[in-house]
């Protein structure tokens, strides 16, 4: 069913038609609703727009989504009731967008719409089993099924309305659970439910241009309320009914966004005494504005939240290479969607080249990633520094040429570098870990859970662990952490934004050597390195080189050399991963105020001799415990 091309056909058409017809009809209500006093006047605390806004847009909506549905949905007796109820919940939408009815007038009339659809057939009878430890695969309802489902529905209906609070975001996010129930539906051989959403995203999707920020009209309860009426009966036809490949949570992860802001607005204006029906500016929406973000950026944010859910309920509704492929997909799409909003609302105020962005950084990490875990696997080395190093002056030449340029442009083109930099790193650091992981006698099983773990973790102390170095070093000035790489991607980008020289004669000179030394047998990257890298970090890694040199060269079996090299490969790991979490210690140490440093000691004769012998001994650990690899047979 859901690669059968007449339905997806019927599908855009039904789309199409109520795309037009929303659209077109948009303008005509919003002079209907000045006529009328359908007028949405700032006043209370909770309101975010300045000026006087016409409502009752969501008739535009009622009439799109009635027409397609006329022309493609097979009206049974499910959807005669849905139809019914939809049209008793409009003409209330449609009252209160002009003279304001009490709350209890409409959740009144919400029960009846409800009902009314209960007595044509939309029930909820059956559902699966949310207890994974019982062998009870269905929940049969029984005399619960009716008030569930009236529940069910005036909650949907709701929360719908609840969110209706920014511009644009009722609309997008019904419009994205509709999208989830579409391809539910299509997944589970539901067509006709396919096509009600359908007509319905439709609908919402011609309305939406005169309804994102900043608006011109808004949906009023007429559309809000209609929205989460139908999103709620729909979701009873087509999710609810027990498939085994359908989840209790299917339907909840849809509609999760207006579900659980609704659920937590209920929560709150109860234990703080108030009726669940009094308005207030707890929101979710409101608490992301609070936090210092604008209109479009909270609703960016709660879309991407949105999406996000809506393809795990996608995800949940599939089995087998599907699953796989679909998870895949999902993931992929909500890095970039990530990305984008970060970049639209955190870096750039400008949708082209929101846009040009998230291409430089899908297009470069798919190319470098490979690249990257092909030379890991080959020659040993993860080539992070050079690659991010040509995504910066990539990115630094696109971006200019599309009218980006300046401190604005050096942020965005250091991001990209950021998230390609992070990108090779993984890449790099998975080939690695298989390797590792074979010479220890791992399972791929342990390292994919293990792996899934240290990136959790690192994801989410990264930046905290920033925060506290930066406090406690700084980067810059006397005193701070060495970060050469950083200042020589600094010199790249920066001639490059700001209209100076660049260096292009010195750029193609080091391309030209680093072909020569390659071709000689040395590592241009090495020997890149050796070349910027401050002579107290040059030092060490000379005599880790010798080290290497001496344990990897003195037997005349290669087998044995490899081995030894390798163990050695292993052990400076450790002690480098050992290093890096003692820097963060002391660090962490220091930020708190615990100063253990021994200044007059450090600076005496005898702490040299003691830091030289320390050396002395951990090189000669080095060899001596690298010297007892044994050849793998």
């Amino acid at each position: 069913m859901f690669l059968n091309t007449a339905v997806w056909i019927k599908v855009m058409l039904a789309i199409l038609i109520a795309f037009v017809v929303s659209f077109a009809l948009t303008p005509v209500v919003k002079i209907l609703a000045q006529k009328v006093g359908a007028m949405d006047v700032p006043g209370e605390a909770r309101r975010v727009h300045d000026h006087p806004i016409p409502r009752m847009g969501g008739l535009a909506i009622f009439l799109g989504f009635l027409v397609s549905m006329l022309l493609f949905v097979d009206i049974t007796q499910e959807v005669r009731g849905i139809l019914i109820g939809s049209i008793i919940i409009v003409i209330t939408g449609v009252i209160d967008d002009i003279v304001s009815l009490r709350a209890w007038t409409k959740f009144l009339i919400q029960i009846l719409s409800a009902v009314i659809a209960v007595l044509h057939g939309v029930v909820i009878n059956v559902v699966s089993n949310p207890n994974v430890f019982s062998s009870q695969e269905a929940i049969v309802l029984g005399w619960l099924a009716i008030p569930l489902t009236v529940l069910w529905i005036v909650g949907i209906t709701n929360s719908v309305n609840l969110i209706d609070g920014l511009d644009g975001l009722a609309v997008g996010v019904s419009t994205i659970s509709c999208v989830t129930i579409l391809v539910v539906a299509l997944l589970v051989s539901e067509p006709n439910v396919a096509l009600i959403v359908a007509a319905l995203a439709g609908a919402c999707i011609g309305f939406m241009p005169y309804n994102l920020n900043p608006a011109r009209i808004f949906m009023g309860d007429t559309g809000s309320l209609l929205l989460g009426y139908v999103l709620a009966t729909v979701s009873v036809l087509g999710l609810f009914k027990f498939y085994a490949i359908v989840t209790f949570v299917v339907p909840v992860l849809a509609l999760a966004v207006p579900l659980s802001d609704t659920l937590f607005a209920f929560c709150r204006r109860i234990l703080h005494g108030q009726s669940p029906f009094h308005a207030d500016r707890g929101h979710f929406h409101h608490k992301l504005m609070d936090l210092g973000l604008n209109q479009k950026q909270a609703v960016a944010i709660l879309y991407a939240v949105s999406a996000t859910l809506g393809l795990a309920a996608v995800v949940l509704t599939t089995k087998g290479t599907i699953r796989i492929a679909l998870l895949i997909l999902a993931l992929l799409i909500a890095t970039l969607l990530t990305t984008f909003v970060f970049f639209r609302f955190g870096v750039l105020d400008n949708w082209f080249h929101s846009v040009i962005a998230i291409l430089i950084v899908f297009v470069i990490s798919f190319l470098f990633t490979t690249v990257a875990a092909n030379a890991i696997a080959i020659v040993g080395t993860n080539p992070v520094s050079g690659m991010t190093l040509m995504t910066l002056i990539l990115s630094s030449l696109v971006l200019v040429s599309v009218g980006l340029s300046g401190t604005t442009g050096m942020t965005a083109a250091l991001v990209i570098g950021g998230v390609v930099c992070t990108a090779l790193s993984m890449a790099g650091g998975f080939i690695t870990d298989l390797k590792i992981g074979y010479w220890l006698g791992t399972t791929p099983r342990k390292q994919e859970a293990w792996k899934f773990l240290g990136t959790f973790v690192a994801a989410a102390t990264v930046a905290g662990v920033m925060i506290i170095l930066n406090k406690s070093y700084g980067f810059v000035g006397e005193g701070a952490l060495v970060a050469p790489q950083a200042n020589a991607m600094a010199a790249v980008i920066q001639p490059l934004m700001t209209g100076g020289q660049t260096p292009w004669m010195l750029y193609f000179c080091g391309a030209a050597l680093a072909l020569v030394l390659t071709s000689i047998g040395v590592p241009a990257l090495a020997f890149a390195l050796g070349m910027f890298i401050p002579m107290e970090l040059n030092a060490p890694l000379v005599v880790g080189g010798l080290v290497a040199w001496f344990v990897s060269g003195r037997s005349k079996d290669e087998g044995l050399n490899k081995a030894r090299f390798d163990r050695g490969t292993l052990i400076a790991s450790g002690f480098i991963a050992g290093g890096a979490l003692m820097g963060v210690v002391s660090a962490v140490l220091k930020f708190v105020g615990v100063d253990w440093f021994l200044s007059g000691w450090a600076s005496s004769n005898a702490a040299e001799w003691t830091g030289l012998a320390m050396y002395l001994v951990l090189i000669g650990y080095f060899a001596w415990h690298t010297l007892r690899a044994k050849k793998e047979e």
